[in-house]
Protein backbone atom coordinates (compact mmCIF):
# COMPACT_ATOMS: atom_id res chain seq x y z
CA UNK A 1 0.00 0.00 0.00
CA UNK A 2 1.22 3.53 -0.51
CA UNK A 3 0.74 6.02 2.19
CA UNK A 4 -1.87 8.60 0.97
CA UNK A 5 -3.21 12.04 2.18
CA UNK A 6 -6.17 11.97 4.64
CA UNK A 7 -8.08 13.21 2.00
CA UNK A 8 -7.26 12.46 -1.60
CA UNK A 9 -9.77 14.82 -3.16
CA UNK A 10 -8.11 17.38 -2.09
CA UNK A 11 -4.55 16.27 -3.84
CA UNK A 12 -6.10 14.95 -6.50
CA UNK A 13 -5.27 15.05 -10.23
CA UNK A 14 -8.39 13.41 -11.65
CA UNK A 15 -11.42 12.61 -9.71
CA UNK A 16 -14.46 10.51 -10.63
CA UNK A 17 -17.92 9.65 -8.81
CA UNK A 18 -19.93 7.00 -9.08
CA UNK A 19 -22.42 6.33 -6.29
CA UNK A 20 -20.26 6.07 -3.13
CA UNK A 21 -16.92 5.48 -4.59
CA UNK A 22 -14.45 7.59 -5.43
CA UNK A 23 -11.59 7.14 -7.55
CA UNK A 24 -8.93 9.84 -7.42
CA UNK A 25 -5.21 10.09 -9.65
CA UNK A 26 -2.89 11.07 -7.23
CA UNK A 27 0.71 12.34 -8.91
CA UNK A 28 2.99 12.67 -5.68
CA UNK A 29 5.01 10.97 -3.95
CA UNK A 30 4.11 8.43 -7.84
CA UNK A 31 1.16 7.93 -9.51
CA UNK A 32 -1.16 6.47 -7.25
CA UNK A 33 -5.25 5.70 -7.86
CA UNK A 34 -7.26 5.76 -4.20
CA UNK A 35 -10.45 4.10 -4.31
CA UNK A 36 -12.69 5.54 -1.76
CA UNK A 37 -16.41 4.15 -0.60
CA UNK A 38 -18.39 4.13 2.57
CA UNK A 39 -17.47 0.61 3.12
CA UNK A 40 -13.83 0.86 1.27
CA UNK A 41 -10.29 2.35 1.00
CA UNK A 42 -7.88 1.08 -0.94
CA UNK A 43 -4.74 2.19 -3.03
CA UNK A 44 -2.60 1.56 -5.76
CA UNK A 45 0.92 2.81 -7.06
CA UNK A 46 1.80 2.46 -11.18
CA UNK A 47 5.00 3.38 -12.50
CA UNK A 48 3.78 6.61 -14.60
CA UNK A 49 0.75 8.55 -14.65
CA UNK A 50 -0.66 7.15 -18.18
CA UNK A 51 -0.36 3.78 -16.49
CA UNK A 52 -2.26 5.21 -13.36
CA UNK A 53 -4.41 7.09 -15.29
CA UNK A 54 -5.50 4.01 -17.90
CA UNK A 55 -6.54 2.00 -14.34
CA UNK A 56 -8.29 4.62 -13.39
CA UNK A 57 -10.95 4.51 -16.17
CA UNK A 58 -10.61 0.94 -16.20
CA UNK A 59 -12.05 0.47 -13.09
CA UNK A 60 -14.71 3.33 -13.46
CA UNK A 61 -16.34 1.63 -16.42
CA UNK A 62 -16.01 -1.77 -15.36
CA UNK A 63 -17.73 -0.59 -12.10
CA UNK A 64 -20.04 0.99 -14.20
CA UNK A 65 -20.91 -1.20 -16.82
CA UNK A 66 -21.51 -4.47 -13.81
CA UNK A 67 -24.05 -1.26 -12.55
CA UNK A 68 -26.52 -1.36 -15.53
CA UNK A 69 -29.55 -2.69 -16.00
CA UNK A 70 -31.51 -4.09 -18.99
CA UNK A 71 -33.29 -0.19 -19.29
CA UNK A 72 -30.23 1.21 -19.44
CA UNK A 73 -28.96 2.16 -23.25
CA UNK A 74 -26.04 -0.42 -24.41
CA UNK A 75 -24.18 -1.48 -27.23
CA UNK A 76 -21.87 -4.30 -27.88
CA UNK A 77 -19.61 -5.55 -30.32
CA UNK A 78 -16.48 -7.44 -30.71
CA UNK A 79 -13.89 -4.61 -28.63
CA UNK A 80 -16.41 -2.33 -27.78
CA UNK A 81 -18.74 -1.66 -25.51
CA UNK A 82 -20.50 1.20 -24.36
CA UNK A 83 -23.72 2.26 -21.85
CA UNK A 84 -25.21 5.19 -20.64
CA UNK A 85 -26.41 4.13 -17.12
CA UNK A 86 -27.96 5.83 -14.62
CA UNK A 87 -27.06 6.67 -10.91
CA UNK A 88 -30.07 5.58 -9.13
CA UNK A 89 -28.85 7.46 -6.30
CA UNK A 90 -27.81 10.85 -7.72
CA UNK A 91 -30.27 10.41 -11.03
CA UNK A 92 -27.12 11.64 -13.38
CA UNK A 93 -26.74 9.31 -16.23
CA UNK A 94 -22.98 8.40 -16.82
CA UNK A 95 -21.85 7.26 -20.30
CA UNK A 96 -19.40 4.88 -20.37
CA UNK A 97 -16.86 3.14 -23.48
CA UNK A 98 -14.56 0.67 -23.96
CA UNK A 99 -13.26 0.27 -27.40
CA UNK A 100 -9.42 -0.48 -28.50
CA UNK A 101 -7.20 2.06 -27.14
CA UNK A 102 -10.36 3.76 -25.17
CA UNK A 103 -11.52 3.57 -21.58
CA UNK A 104 -13.28 6.64 -20.71
CA UNK A 105 -17.14 7.77 -18.62
CA UNK A 106 -18.46 11.01 -18.43
CA UNK A 107 -21.48 11.92 -16.61
CA UNK A 108 -24.32 14.57 -16.93
CA UNK A 109 -27.25 15.49 -14.60
CA UNK A 110 -29.96 15.41 -17.47
CA UNK A 111 -31.13 11.97 -19.71
CA UNK A 112 -31.05 13.62 -22.84
CA UNK A 113 -28.02 14.94 -23.37
CA UNK A 114 -26.51 11.46 -22.12
CA UNK A 115 -28.28 9.64 -24.26
CA UNK A 116 -27.08 11.96 -27.48
CA UNK A 117 -23.69 11.14 -26.76
CA UNK A 118 -24.17 7.60 -26.48
CA UNK A 119 -26.24 7.60 -30.00
CA UNK A 120 -23.49 10.08 -31.04
CA UNK A 121 -20.42 7.55 -30.09
CA UNK A 122 -22.45 4.59 -31.28
CA UNK A 123 -22.82 6.02 -34.42
CA UNK A 124 -19.27 7.06 -34.84
CA UNK A 125 -17.55 3.66 -33.72
CA UNK A 126 -20.27 1.73 -35.70
CA UNK A 127 -19.02 4.09 -38.46
CA UNK A 128 -15.25 2.42 -37.68
CA UNK A 129 -16.39 -0.63 -37.77
CA UNK A 130 -17.89 -0.80 -41.11
CA UNK A 131 -15.24 1.77 -42.99
CA UNK A 132 -13.01 -1.33 -41.68
CA UNK A 133 -14.98 -4.48 -42.58
CA UNK A 134 -15.15 -2.64 -46.00
CA UNK A 135 -11.54 -1.72 -46.14
CA UNK A 136 -10.33 -5.23 -45.66
CA UNK A 137 -13.24 -6.90 -48.23
CA UNK A 138 -11.47 -4.42 -50.99
CA UNK A 139 -7.64 -6.16 -50.07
Amino acid sequence: MVPVPHDPANHARLSYQWRDERYHLLDEPEPTVVLNSNTLFQSKGYPNVKAAEAALWDGVVTTILAARTYTDPYAVWPGVEIAAVTDPDSGAVHVVERSPGVCRAWQTEDKEPALLAFLGRVHLLAAGVASAAASCGAA
